[in-house]
């Protein structure tokens, strides 16, 4: 009885187990042997290379071997799988899609846990994480960083110390006791948010504007953080000043983090300006260091308040300059 190889799998099922099948095996010096072998053995040697069941399940564990060599799919437009991971601790349950089409994106990982996508290679060639912000597609120059817009849009840039650099003028605070901060509207940020500060993380703040005051009259310059005090310059007894120039310079580090009574930071400024009768600069230097209510765990926003010893129209202090930039 002769068999061709394409009707095997067909013909395995009117084969009896005990049916003798004969064979032509290569002798290996050009010719061929014959030799029997059991139709059960036949049933077991097909069975052995069947991938699938009908009903598209595998039958069994099976590895692919291509021993170096490439395994190609053609025409495959879209390629989802599952890979079973560990039950607890960490979970790497994902699905893999692959997808050619155009205008498609080709790869995406799946966490099917809960289905949140992980890892998105757009057709464009850009690479998105988590759903949450987008690596740009091509090299940045020389020495450039990547940087954040907080948006989700992620861009090589130049680095920068910059904090915050103030763009228009601070109110002015004039006719008033009442504690006021003189600092103005800019771009960039007075504010470190909560857990944001390292040991030793330094940070300079210079302020330029403009001084009028009674003789006499008395000053109180606060650098704080919310309710916070940072630094005072106590009070300060002015002369005779009239749209005068006036300077604050503030050099802050952090020594510790943590809560309140744990954190701590060291704050030192100065406070100069010229009075009408002289020309030299005239001021004080102060410091402080407060690690009873300054708290790193919390958000910081950089402010400075004044507030003058009596209500006058002669009275003002007004910022026309800000900048604040990391120096460590």
């Amino acid at each position: 009885m002769g068999i061709k190889i394409s009707e095997l799998q067909s013909f395995v099922g009117s084969v009896q187990d005990t049916d003798l099948l004969e064979i032509s095996v290569d002798n290996g010096i050009g010719g061929f042997n014959s030799r029997k072998i059991t139709g059960a053995q036949l049933k077991t040697l097909i069975e052995g290379f069947t991938l699938y069941e009908a009903d598209g399940t595998i039958s069994s564990n099976r590895t692919v071997d291509v021993d170096g060599n490439s395994l190609a799919f053609n025409k495959i437009k879209e390629i989802s799988f599952s890979v079973d991971g560990p039950t607890s601790g960490f979970n790497p349950y994902y699905k893999i899609t692959a997808n050619k089409a155009v205008g498609k994106d080709f790869f995406q990982i799946y966490n099917n846990t809960d289905g949140q996508e992980q890892f998105r290679v757009m057709a464009d060639g850009k690479v998105e994480i988590n759903s949450a912000y987008t690596l740009p597609e091509v090299d940045g120059g020389a020495g450039q960083v990547l940087t954040t817009d907080g948006a989700g849009s992620v861009a090589f840039g130049n680095t920068t110390t910059g904090l915050f650099s103030q763009t228009a003028d601070g109110t002015a605070v004039t006719n008033t006791t009442t504690p006021t901060n003189i600092l103005g509207s800019g771009v960039g940020t007075l504010t470190v948010p909560a857990n944001g500060f390292s040991v030793g993380d330094s940070f300079h703040c210079n302020i330029k504007g403009s001084l009028s005051a009674l003789n006499n009259e008395t000053l109180v310059i606060q650098l704080k953080s919310g309710s916070v005090v940072l630094a005072t310059s106590g009070t300060l007894t002015l002369p005779t000043i009239t749209s005068k120039d006036f300077e604050i310079e503030a050099d802050f580090v952090i020594r510790a983090i943590g809560g309140a009574g744990v954190a701590s930071i060291f704050t030192g400024a100065e406070f100069n300006y010229i009075q009408n009768s002289g020309s030299n600069f005239e001021g004080k230097i102060f410091h402080s260091l407060n690690n009873t209510t300054f708290d790193t765990t919390t958000s910081n926003t950089l402010e400075v308040h004044v507030t003058w010893g009596s209500a006058s129209a002669s009275n003002s202090i007004q910022s026309k300059f800000v900048n604040l930039r990391r120096t460590y």
